[in-house]
């Protein structure tokens, strides 16, 4: 996650997400401190940002690396083209 991720952003680089799936996920990893949930309620319509906790920045290097190694072993399984992928974050160590 970077710094703040909205729920529009989420949805739009998730291929194929649901938005029931994805709310409850955001409210599985809040409730599991991963994740902190702002919401901008000054502004019109009500703002939500979601940020990475410390316990979730703990995992980013684990979560990396499941995500380099799914891009490239399952890619059938996961993406409709069915083509391997890589990351930036694949060049630099994690």
């Amino acid at each position: 996650m970077r710094d703040k991720t909205r729920f529009n952003q989420f949805l739009d680089s998730i291929e194929g997400i649901n938005p029931k799936i994805l709310s409850a996920r955001l409210k599985e990893m809040e409730k599991s401190g991963l994740i902190t949930r702002k919401e901008y309620s000054t502004e019109t319509p009500v703002r939500v940002g979601y940020f990475l906790s410390e316990k979730g920045s703990a995992l980013k290097s684990i979560l990396n690396k499941m995500a380099i190694f799914s891009m490239r072993h399952c890619a059938k399984e996961v993406f409709k083209d069915r083509k391997p992928r890589t990351l930036e974050m694949d060049l630099v160590s994690t």
